[in-house]
């Protein structure tokens, strides 16, 4: 943990300094942290959070511009479930981010993101991740959910110029890197890349985690939500005297 948080914060701290130099190239830097507290199978909070992070991370909206369908779609899925008692929310444990994978796209890749066909196909995953949580099927989009998308990404690739059209790049990869003796000799290294249509459902569960992620803008901020620790106790001799890392 004291590691991880090393890391983190030297990020932020980058973000913050190099801040007018990335803006001046054109791209962007940010450390998000996921601070999440609604368990994976209480679907109402978790789109409720999700709205929230919708109305409140302007800078992730200019860079995912979402198509009004979207947010239709979270609200009618969200009235299908009631609201879980306090207490037993109180009894249940805290959820841990365990994702392998790694989302891969351009600007012009994400703007399928603004296709009113993308509400659809969001509320189609978001069906089959709550049968999954329940243990009742893996689910699958049907081809019928999925080649609608399809014609409508079609339909704008071809409405860009040559120029933009060859820009539209999205890939995702996904699974085990631990890189390790165990790993390699008993449990398997394995990853699996993909391009293309296929990486749009996807993006559903990425826009989960960035959303209701917190992206703090002070170094209170990033105190505030990963406060400071202290490192292993084995290795404190070797680290010296500790110092204020805000």
């Amino acid at each position: 943990l004291y590691f991880l948080r090393q890391t983190l914060h030297m990020l932020f701290q980058a973000q913050r300094y190099f801040a007018d130099e990335i803006d001046d190239a054109g791209g962007m830097l940010r450390v998000g942290l996921y601070a999440h507290n609604v368990q994976t199978n209480d679907f109402r909070r978790r789109i409720e959070s999700l709205q929230r992070g919708l109305a409140k991370q302007q800078f992730l909206r200019e860079q995912f511009p979402l198509d009004p369908s979207i947010e239709k779609e979270l609200d009618e899925f969200r009235s299908q479930f009631q609201e879980v008692p306090f207490l037993d929310l109180q009894l249940r444990p805290h959820p841990f981010l365990h994702m392998k994978s790694q989302l891969f796209g351009t600007a012009e890749a994400f703007r399928i993101l603004n296709l009113p066909a993308m509400g659809a196909l969001l509320r189609s995953h978001l069906a089959i991740r709550q049968r999954q949580t329940q243990g009742i099927g893996r689910g699958a989009l049907s081809p019928d959910q999925f080649h609608g998308f399809i014609r409508a990404f079609d339909a704008q690739l071809d409405s860009l110029s040559p120029g933009k059209s060859d820009r539209v790049i999205l890939t995702f990869t996904t699974g085990s890197q631990n890189q390790n003796p165990r790993s390699m000799r008993l449990d398997g290294e394995v990853l699996v890349a993909v391009s293309g249509y296929d990486c749009a459902p996807t993006l559903v569960d990425f826009m989960f985690v960035l959303f209701i992620s917190e992206w703090p803008a002070t170094a209170v901020e990033f105190d505030r939500y990963f406060p400071p620790c202290r490192p292993p106790f084995q290795l404190r001799p070797l680290l010296g005297p500790l110092k204020d890392q805000s």
